[in-house]
Parts: structure tokens; sequence; C-alpha cells
């Protein structure tokens, strides 16, 4: 029996955004989209009268932002509560902590690759209920979230990548040869850049934990200067593989 499609709501104030991402995903088997929402007081409206599965839900719009839709939900009791992707071009620590306290499971900084926009509609949707505790890394994102990686600078989206690609290996991984050449590849750049953004995002989330990464496994006593970078990226995928035995970064 063919499984059916996932429901996804568009909430985004961008007209043309709007059609790209409809057309796009009217062309995939797995994801239709039930309905597009322009501002804050439309999303809650179709929220509550599509019930869609997963929503892509903007935080900068007009009459209700992005963070007051999720307030609202909050305190509403819905009989079908969907998965909530919040995107935006800011990328600010506070934001992006306040949507995911907020019950948000996936924060994307635009512009945004659409596959990979796919690749996440798929996996919060699929995410068994009840999963996405507070503190619990579920996925690569979240977890370089969780470290204290802010989403605005260059190396946030190069230490997911940089991730996801241990996380996919099936033996040994070299950092160097195929961590930093792959995510080179991906994001059109090259390895030094790899190598030297997520080097300088590293030291400025350890500068902000006050010199440690004491909630991340193998990481909670880094000494006096921050963690060489392939010993983090390490360390996410280890903290990811806990969760399954009931760890996390707690």
């Amino acid at each position: 029996m063919e499984e059916a499609a996932i429901r996804l709501l568009i909430v985004d104030d961008n007209p043309e955004l709007c059609d790209i991402l409809e057309n796009y995903f009217n062309l995939t088997s797995e994801i239709t989209v039930c309905g597009v929402a322009r501002d804050g007081e439309e999303a809650l409206f179709r929220i509550a009268q599509s019930q869609p599965d997963v929503v892509l839900l903007d935080l900068i719009m007009p009459k209700l932002d992005g963070i007051t839709v999720l307030e609202r939900l909050a305190q509403a009791e819905l009989a079908h509560r969907p998965r909530f992707i919040v995107t935006s071009a800011i990328g600010q620590d506070a934001f992006t902590n306040t949507a995911l306290s907020l019950g948000a499971d996936y924060y994307m900084i635009k512009p945004y690759d659409l596959d990979a926009l796919r690749a996440r509609v798929r996996l919060v949707a699929e995410r068994p209920a009840g999963t996405a505790a507070p503190g619990f890394p579920m996925d690569a994102a979240q977890a370089v979230l969780a470290a204290g990686i802010p989403p605005h600078v260059l190396g946030y989206r190069y230490c997911i990548a940089g991730v996801e690609m241990l996380l996919e290996s099936q033996g040994p991984c070299s950092i160097v040869k195929d961590v930093y050449a792959g995510v080179a590849e991906r994001f059109e750049t090259t390895p030094a850049c790899v190598e030297g953004a997520v080097r300088k995002a590293i030291r400025r989330a350890w500068e902000q934990n006050g010199g440690q990464f004491s909630a991340l496994p193998g990481l909670g006593d880094t000494g006096a200067a921050p963690p060489a970078n392939g010993r983090f990226l390490m360390a996410l995928r280890a903290c990811i593989a806990s969760v399954g035995r009931g760890r996390g970064l707690g």
C-alpha cells in the first residue's frame, strides 16, 4: 500500500518564493502542498483548517510574525499538531532559541537549497511523536545549534554538512580528505575555506560557552584552546548516536 503524501503548508509573505516552493513540491510524489498563507493570521486559520503534517513557517511576516504564531499554537488545543520548520534570513541566536523553545522542529536560514528543504520536510514528518524533546539533537542541524554554533556564521552550514557526511560514512572517514573536500564540493568552495570557517565557528561557540563544551560527550575538557575541527565534528556525531541510548545534549 502506497504511503500517503506529506501534507505541507507554506507560510511566507514572499509571493515569488511561495510560487517556487509550490511548483517544486507539486513535482514530488511524497510531499503535497495543502495550502499557502501570506501572513500569521492566515497561517493560524489554515493550520486549523487544513491540518498539515508540516508547516514551513517564515519568521518575519505581516500581522503576526512566526514567533507569535508559535506562541498562539503553544496555547491552543489542536486535534492535530503539525511539525514546524522555521525559516528566516535572520540568524540571530535569540530568534533561533525562541523558535525552538516554542516547539519548532527545525530552523533553516534563507536562502536554502530546495533539495535540502525537501529532505528536512521528510525528516521532521517522519520523526516519531514525542522525540523532539528540548536539548536532544535529532539530526546534525539540531546538534550544531545545541553546541552553540550561531546559524548566521558561515561555518554553521559547513558543520552540519560535515556531521552529515560522518553519519553517512560506512567506514573510516578522513576529516581533511573526505569531509572538507566533500563539503567544499557541495558548497562550491575550497577545502581550505571549509576548514577555516568551521574553525572560526567552533572558536566562537567555545568562547561563548566560557571555554568549554561540557555538554558534548568527548569534549568535557578542551583545555586552554577550542577543540580541533575533527574532534568537534566527531563529538557531534557521537552525541547524535547517543540519543538512541537516552543521552544527548542536556
